[in-house]
């Protein structure tokens, strides 16, 4: 059964109808994954604790290429499920963008002069949609992670793993 999870794109502007992004400090050149664009102007824990509430699993939140421009992924379900989350998060991002007295927008690219986003889906191929074991996301990613970390620890000599996987 096909999957469908989302990567949903949304940029903040100031209040007025201006194009210009809200927070007048987010003026990197390549402000890309900037954690400081995250958290300034824009209490992005509460829309990942409402996502998460709502048993979305939301796992990543991030700058995007542009300026004002965020990122929020959520799992995967089935397509209409996904469809239908993917309409309330924009209603959610519209409000609380709102509440925070600036305006949100789903354009890909709402300023010509800076890169773009846009929203896309994820696809996947399992059984289990929107269900992992123990029913707890975070420690389902950990545990695929350190499965990760423990087929690639399998491929490489002990050397390598004491010179560069100490950190670890």
């Amino acid at each position: 059964q096909v999957a469908v999870g989302a990567d949903m794109a949304d940029a903040m502007r100031a209040p007025g109808g201006t194009l210009e992004p809200a927070d007048a400090m987010d003026s990197a050149a390549k402000p890309c994954y900037e954690v400081k664009g995250l958290t300034r102007m824009w209490d992005l824990s509460t829309l990942s604790r409402y996502m998460n509430t709502l048993g979305w699993g939301n796992y990543a939140n991030d700058h995007e290429d542009g300026n004002g421009q965020f990122g929020n992924n959520f799992v995967c379900f089935d397509a209409v499920t996904t469809a239908d989350r993917t309409i309330f998060f924009r209603y959610m991002v519209h409000m609380l963008a709102h509440e925070a007295g600036m305006t949100a927008t789903f354009m890909p690219k709402p300023i010509s002069t800076v890169t773009g986003n846009g929203q896309h889906l994820h696809g996947s191929l399992r059984t289990t949609l929107g269900r992992v074991p123990g029913g707890d996301f975070i420690d389902y990613y950990a545990d695929v992670k350190q499965a990760e970390f423990d087929a690639y620890h399998a491929t490489v000599s002990e050397w390598e793993i004491d010179r560069y996987l100490t950190f670890m």
